[in-house]
């Protein structure tokens, strides 16, 4: 997970400071790979309706189908806020991949 951009919704923040506290902004996990003796080759952002199609629907529509229980619930709750802020703030926020290779 990497920030797209340095002016971050507040909601989004709040989320994953809770979820992945060491979430960066792309820089900075460049960084972080040159600081840990990687060179990085290249990045690539994965597109958000790849993430829809590929996760968030598939994960959706079998959430719709599991009976809910009281110790599944909270997991449930957290999955679904995850997803309605992906659809409300998947520009500020995805994923990056980062091709290394060893210094």
């Amino acid at each position: 997970m990497s920030w797209f951009t340095n002016e971050l919704p507040e909601p989004a923040v709040a989320y994953w400071q809770n979820a992945y506290h060491t979430m960066g902004n792309e820089f900075e996990n460049i960084v972080r790979a040159n600081r840990s003796g990687f060179k990085v080759l290249s990045t690539q952002r994965l597109p958000s309706q790849v993430w829809w199609l590929n996760y968030y629907q598939p994960l959706r529509e079998r959430i719709g189908q599991l009976e809910i229980s009281p110790s599944s619930s909270s997991v449930i709750r957290e999955t679904e806020e995850e997803m309605k802020l992906f659809e409300k703030f998947s520009n500020f926020y995805g994923y990056t991949f980062y091709v290394l290779q060893a210094a």
